[in-house]
């Protein structure tokens, strides 16, 4: 195997595994996408952007890929009941499917800055090329999010939920 292929894998191995889940909350589903988008690595080796600019491309490609086969999902297979939202293990399922019931609440601009910032660890920056926008956009839409991940929180406790 390459080397460049090997380290490039290894440093976002997780990071696309863990996007492609949290769109589609399905880890077979994940999977396929992990496998997709590092074909398309391996095959386009020599044309990938390099430093900082790599990252976000891989990234943007794995959402993209993940948005593609959300389209050609079924409604009921989106989010399996009971499915495990994140890569550890060792989570509460109770607080998956309540993550994973906050994140199905948001837009799809604000589900990947979330996504991107509280589970995968991007900086700002990062998010902004992987977006293809500027800082302040970012930032407003995690803020959007938070506060609709908030609201739909706490309606839920209101209701019992």
């Amino acid at each position: 195997m390459n080397r460049e292929f090997e380290a490039i894998y290894e440093s976002l191995k997780d990071g696309v595994f863990t996007m492609a889940y949290r769109y589609l909350g399905d880890k077979q589903a994940a999977f396929d996408v992990s496998q997709d988008v590092f074909i398309k690595v391996y095959e386009n080796l020599g044309k990938l952007p390099k430093g900082n600019e790599q990252k976000a491309y891989i990234l943007r490609m794995t959402m993209n890929r993940s948005i593609d086969m959300l389209r050609k999902m079924k409604p009921l297979q989106r989010l399996p009941e009971g499915a495990e939202i994140g890569v550890a293990e060792n989570r509460d399922t109770d607080e998956a499917d309540e993550v994973a019931f906050l994140l199905s609440d948001l837009n799809p601009d604000q589900k990947t800055a979330i996504i991107l910032k509280e589970i995968i660890g991007c900086s700002y920056e990062e998010i902004a090329r992987t977006c293809e926008t500027d800082i302040g956009t970012v930032r407003s839409r995690l803020s959007r999010a938070k506060e609709k991940m908030r609201e739909t929180y706490l309606q839920g406790e209101r209701h019992g939920h």
